[in-house]
């Protein structure tokens, strides 16, 4: 079943799902997205803003199509966002290089999430996930 027919996850209702163009000047205007449909009286608007650009900008660095499809989901506490690119010949993995230039936005994910991973979809796209609670124990 197509994303944009999904109402929820989990307990979450589902926000929206909107595509953007596979290009590094998305990654601001997938993160202002998903805010406005957050607002800014979430509890997770911070973070969430934060981890929608590193998760969106490796999708575009990764990813090998011409879109990017980012669905949110959220309640008063919780919010999950998923990224879906074409996928590529990788996926995310943690990159443990204190003096590399890159590789340290899925450390900045793992550190502020409550969860978070990655799935091949069946096509061969590529869904990368998060979910924050604050309320989480």
């Amino acid at each position: 079943m197509p994303p944009e027919h999904v109402t929820t996850r989990g307990h979450l209702p589902r926000l929206g799902t909107k595509k953007f163009a596979s290009a590094p000047d998305q990654a601001s205007r997938a993160r202002a997205w998903v805010s406005e449909a957050l607002g800014p009286g979430h509890p997770a608007y911070d973070d969430c803003e934060l981890l929608v650009s590193e998760v969106f900008t490796n999708a575009v660095r990764y990813g090998q199509g011409d879109t990017i499809e980012v669905s949110a989901y959220a309640d008063g506490h919780a919010v999950r966002v998923e990224v879906v690119d074409a996928g590529g010949e990788t996926v995310p993995h943690l990159v443990d290089d204190p003096d590399g230039e890159t590789g340290r936005g899925l450390l900045i994910l793992r550190a502020l999430t409550d969860t978070w991973g990655c799935r091949r979809l069946p096509d061969g796209r590529l869904r990368v996930w998060f979910v924050l609670d604050p309320n989480a124990p």
